[in-house]
């Protein structure tokens, strides 16, 4: 906790968002390994985050002292468990490629709601930078296949991952700034779960255990690398960094993907 509770200068804000971006990035990579187990993303969802969010449950006291915030972190961490969950259906039938460009749209839709929500301040070389990391993932994945019928459904299901990073990167940067990291990281992994929670009972009809016990190793290990070390450095680093630039910074993520 010494080194975390230190400030970061800018340019080390920058660096732990690149690290946190590249731990994200691993998602696709263990949820194609973890669907080999025959898993839903319900379940996907609720073992990624429960498992680091009962690890964080001492670190809940802080709602009495800190209730808005405490609230705004549990209300991000729900956005992002529903973009999360969108994401894993998304990429149960799409190719990773077309998942990956629709999750890329996200430094836009945070300059873009950024300045209509918040007015945050907005230069040509944000935009720019928004749109230069989108063509270069086009550029380089190019959908593998034609989209069409029911398949549309599951472009519509990953849509609300960008929509759900926005959520986080707006209220993180902005809005979460007294709340201590362990807390501000437990209230976001509790939204989490309970998104994959909801969406489990609701979509999938409360299967909650894997047949295979090695898929466990998984889903620890999908929680630990693409939820609880990531979710640690986003809340560190983004007050820092700000939004625009916390955005930018997801273009690490690629890297990953």
């Amino acid at each position: 906790m010494n080194i975390i509770s230190k400030p970061l200068s800018p340019l080390s804000a920058t660096l732990v968002l690149i690290t946190s971006m590249v731990g994200y990035g691993f998602n696709p990579l263990f949820t194609r390994w973890i669907y080999a187990y025959g898993l839903s993303p319900e379940i996907i969802v609720v073992y990624r985050y429960g498992i680091p969010a009962i690890v964080m449950l001492p670190f809940a006291g802080s709602v009495r002292i800190h209730f808005r915030e405490s609230l705004l972190s549990f209300a991000g961490g729900m956005s992002m468990g529903f973009g999360a969950l969108g994401y894993f259906k998304a990429l149960a039938v799409l190719p990773v490629s077309i998942c990956v460009l629709i999750f890329f749209t996200y430094p836009l839709f945070t300059m873009i709601f950024g300045r209509i929500l918040f007015g945050i301040q907005l230069h040509g070389v944000h935009f720019g930078s928004a749109l230069l990391i989108l063509c270069g993932c086009a550029l380089a994945l190019g959908p593998s296949r034609e989209i069409s019928g029911d398949l549309w459904i599951a472009v519509a299901w990953c849509f609300l991952a960008p929509l759900g990073v926005t959520t986080i990167i707006l209220i993180f940067s902005l809005r979460v700034k007294n709340l201590n990291l362990l807390s501000s990281t437990a209230f976001m992994l509790f939204g989490n779960t309970l998104t994959g929670i909801i969406a489990l009972v609701w979509l999938e009809g409360g299967i909650w255990v894997p047949e295979d016990p090695q898929a466990y190793w998984l889903l620890i290990g999908a929680g630990i690398i693409t939820a609880f070390i990531p979710h640690l450095l986003f809340i560190w680093a983004s007050p820092v960094a700000g939004p625009a630039k916390t955005a930018l910074c997801g273009s690490a993520e690629f890297l990953t993907s």
